[in-house]
């Protein structure tokens, strides 16, 4: 409870309104940089095909789901470990959980996936302080069609070789 590894969402997350989308495609909530939220044509088009689930996000007050907005459902984890070498860290003071800092620039170490999946987190947490968050990974033919789609609202690093 102290640093926020290890929470898992047990209900949709709730927004007041619809999404005020502009020009992007994809969205995260300020506070929560593990989950992804895009329009419900774009989960249909570009993310159901590579078997990435998705969820309802519920309007707060009339707990009705929302029309323009769904959650990406990322069931994948990573099959490996992170070498991080000697990369920047904490360590919760309350459960000895390692986080380590955000990856700003630069490749992303290599993390060994799954084929078969298309979208995964990290088994390691990032953060400080109260907040954590898995990294999210895709893959190179998913990555292809985000940008062939001209998806917006979301950077990428590309990952270092093993």
């Amino acid at each position: 409870m102290t640093c926020g590894v290890g929470l898992r969402q047990v209900a949709p997350f709730r927004m007041k309104r619809e999404p005020k989308w502009g020009n992007r495609h994809i969205l995260q909530l300020n506070w929560v940089f593990d989950e992804y939220f895009v329009l419900p044509d774009v989960w249909e088009s570009v993310f159901k095909p590579f078997g990435v689930g998705r969820r309802p996000v519920l309007d707060h007050r009339r707990e009705k789901p929302l029309s323009t907005v769904v959650q990406l459902d990322i069931q994948g984890r990573a099959m490996s470990k992170i070498d991080f070498k000697d990369d920047d860290f904490e360590v919760c003071e309350s459960c000895g959980y390692r986080k380590h800092h955000a990856h700003r620039r630069g490749m992303f170490p290599f993390v060994e996936t799954d084929r078969k999946d298309h979208m995964v987190k990290t088994q390691e947490y990032f953060g400080s302080g109260g907040s954590a968050w898995q990294a999210i990974l895709i893959s190179a033919e998913l990555y292809r069609e985000i940008k062939r789609k001209k998806l917006k609202g979301v950077t990428f690093y590309p990952m270092a070789e093993a």
